[in-house]
């Protein structure tokens, strides 16, 4: 846990920010856990940093393959280009630090129960 909020701390200010990095963080090390290697992690980490910035950056940024235009709330949706997550991304990641979590739990009782 205190590695998810350093994570999370270290991308910069903000209880916005905080919230979607911890839940970003979280991920990361459920993945971790669950391959039982950092490569992984670190992987779709990279992935993920590579979706953002060249293929769907920011329309007004850095040339992208499929630059993003947004047309609804910036509190939902985030900004292109800008670190502050809207909440659907944070909402999502949070669903998938779910799904990824019971994945963990259910994979530590068939091991136990082998």
């Amino acid at each position: 846990m205190i590695s998810t909020a350093l994570f999370a701390r270290y991308h910069g200010p903000g209880g916005k920010r905080f919230l979607g990095l911890s839940a970003a963080g979280l991920l990361l090390t459920l993945l971790r856990l669950r391959t039982e290697t950092l490569w992984f992690a670190a992987g779709f980490h990279y992935g993920w940093n590579l979706w953002q910035s060249s293929i769907c950056g920011s329309a007004n940024g850095a040339p992208s393959i499929r630059p993003v235009h947004l047309h609804d709330p910036a509190a939902w949706v985030g900004q292109p280009g800008r670190p502050e997550p809207g909440w659907l991304q944070i909402i999502a990641t949070w669903l998938m630090v779910m799904i990824a979590g019971v994945e963990v739990w259910c994979a530590g009782k068939r091991a136990d129960s082998q």
